[in-house]
């Protein structure tokens, strides 16, 4: 067999469309936008894909997907939704399948942030936080290592009380 560690190109194309079909169809729940009247830069998002190849770890691969994708605004409009929605996702599949219900509500709270103009009205502490960490992560104000410490503490731990 080989090293394992590389993907052989047969392998790295079926991954990148693998999860290229996956972040349109997160893309499409998440904006009600179609992804390619919408797309700025699709060979980023490739990019972005095959940079996750060697990510074991499910929480990391969450936060990379979340920092790469709202921080490169590889959409027009979205990047925010379809960034934290792909992590949720991710997380779901892993460390958090038995939360999901709990990842939906995170979800619905970014999302109604955009369905109305006062972003902060109505908002709890713990829902404003969120909505400004991800703007400071699609501002590049925050590092990968900032997103995954967030993920961690905000999600994954906050999930649990």
């Amino acid at each position: 067999m080989g090293n394992k560690d590389f993907l052989s190109r047969k392998e790295s194309e079926d991954a990148i469309n693998f999860w290229k079909a996956r972040i349109k169809e997160i893309h499409k729940i998440a904006t009600g936008l179609d992804y390619d009247k919408n797309i700025r830069y699709d060979g980023t998002l490739d990019f972005i894909i095959s940079k996750s190849f060697g990510i074991k770890e499910n929480t990391r691969l969450a936060a990379h997907f979340l920092y790469n994708i709202a921080s490169e605004q590889i959409f027009f409009d979205g990047n925010k939704r379809t960034a934290l929605l792909s992590a949720l996702v991710v997380l779901s599949e892993g460390v958090m399948k038995e939360k999901k219900p709990f990842l939906k509500e995170i979800f619905e709270i970014l999302l109604k942030n955009y369905k109305k103009n006062d972003v902060f009205h109505g908002m709890d502490q713990h829902e404003k936080r969120l909505v400004e960490f991800m703007q400071e992560v699609a501002d590049r104000k925050r590092t990968f290592e900032e997103v995954l410490n967030f993920i961690d503490k905000q999600i994954i731990k906050r999930s649990d009380l």
